[in-house]
């Protein structure tokens, strides 16, 4: 299952600035779904547009109502956990709003983006959001007054996960909605498989079967449906026909697809079908247990065997080298994770299996590496057997039956 947050809701709240005795009508208009970059129909921003006045109208400074505004800033309260001018975040401001004068008549738009997701499946998460400025409403052009608009922007948590039928299903706040491989996605192409998250740029979904790869959170249909999976957003020039996507995993900016004996490739987290191999071998892997460590060390487990493989590159590479990690086991590997931190005497490697959770005893990566089963805190009893393991950006790492 993945989660992923998205803006789905604004009250906005208009204010009226009285200026030497005149209005300056100052409102702000919000656009789900575009982000700075041009991107559209992403959950995950929103265009918010700065509109002087409705109209523009000559500027005599004697009777007019509409003033150019500037010295723009923008705060926001609540929710932190969101990119916007002023935050430090240039890429969010491409129209130079905080530096601009808005005149009368005209407008200026910045967008806000998720950057994290840090809420409860099903919340409904504030943000406020407030624009001030200079209302330049003196003859001389140089003073004035000040003013303020303020809105609320809603956060929702939404929950994916794939059935045992291959739907992908969404579990959100209103309920449960199922996006199926129809549409562009042939009826004749197997179920979905397994999925990766995009916590970090686009916030896409992306997921796969036997014949390719798909996005899920800025596609529309032709009637702006947007409960609708991507096309094959994987291409090669080298290599045609691959099958078998079981594994889909990203770590910072990059998604990694590791093949049932195609090998391992590597794209930008921004749907585009422009991948390239980082290993060519031939090892089938167990379908949707991969892991990937912060430093982007790739652990997958191979199909047959219980063997664990590290998957690393050089300091002079890019060419990922896949090796056996650990010991074999002869047990039934149901999943993998790794920590961000680790105990001594242990690398952080963790495997769920179904006689327990084990963790890889030894200071570094090698492949004479042991398990060690992990007990609970409370009892000193070993932990049962395991089929899920996840983590958090802090490091910790959970598991569950």
């Amino acid at each position: 299952m993945n989660k992923l947050l998205n803006l789905f809701y604004v009250m906005l709240i208009s204010i009226v600035i009285s200026a030497c005795g005149s209005q300056n009508n100052v409102s702000l208009i919000t656009t789900l779904g575009t982000c700075a970059d041009g991107t559209t129909s992403a959950p995950y921003c929103m265009g918010i547009q700065i509109s002087n006045n409705n109209e523009s109208g000559a500027q005599n400074w004697i009777n007019s109502v509409n003033y150019p505004i500037k010295n723009i800033a923008i705060s926001v309260s609540g929710a932190n956990n969101a990119s916007y001018p002023g935050n430090g975040s240039v890429n969010q401001d491409p129209n130079g709003c905080l530096n601009a004068t808005i005149g009368p008549g005209s407008t200026c738009t910045f967008y806000l983006q998720l950057n994290t997701e840090s809420y409860a499946v099903g919340s409904q998460t504030p943000m406020d959001i407030t624009v001030s400025y200079d209302v330049n409403n003196t003859w001389t052009g140089s003073g004035g007054s000040t003013g303020s608009n303020s809105l609320t922007v809603h956060q929702q948590s939404n929950l994916y996960g794939i059935t045992t039928a291959g739907i992908l299903n969404t579990y959100a706040y209103a309920g449960t909605s199922q996006v199926a491989t129809e549409s562009r996605v042939s009826q004749t192409y197997s179920s979905l498989q397994t999925l990766a998250m995009d916590n970090n740029s686009y916030g896409l979904i992306y997921t796969s079967n036997q014949t390719g790869i798909f996005t899920f959170g800025n596609t529309t249909d032709k009637d702006g449906n947007t409960n609708y999976l991507s096309s094959n957003v994987f291409e090669s020039s080298t290599t045609s026909n691959i099958g078998n996507f079981g594994n889909l995993f990203s770590n910072s900016s990059l998604i990694y697809a590791a093949t049932s004996g195609y090998g391992i490739w590597q794209n930008s987290l921004n749907g585009t079908t422009s991948w390239s191999q980082l290993n060519s071998a031939s090892t089938e892997f167990l379908q949707n247990v991969n892991t990937i460590s912060s430093l982007g060390s790739i652990y997958l487990v191979a199909n047959t065997g219980n063997q664990v493989y590290l998957c690393v590159t050089s300091s002079t590479s890019s060419i990922l080298t896949c090796s056996t990690e650990a010991s074999q086991r002869t047990d039934i590997i149901n999943d993998i994770g790794v920590s961000a931190t680790n105990f001594s005497g242990y690398t952080g490697l963790y495997v769920a299996t179904n006689i327990g959770f084990f963790a890889e005893s030894g200071s570094s990566s090698s492949n004479t590496n042991s398990w060690t089963q992990v007990t609970q805190s409370v009892d000193g009893a070993t932990v049962p057997a395991i089929n899920v393991i996840t983590s958090d950006g802090s490091g910790n790492v959970y598991a569950g039956d």
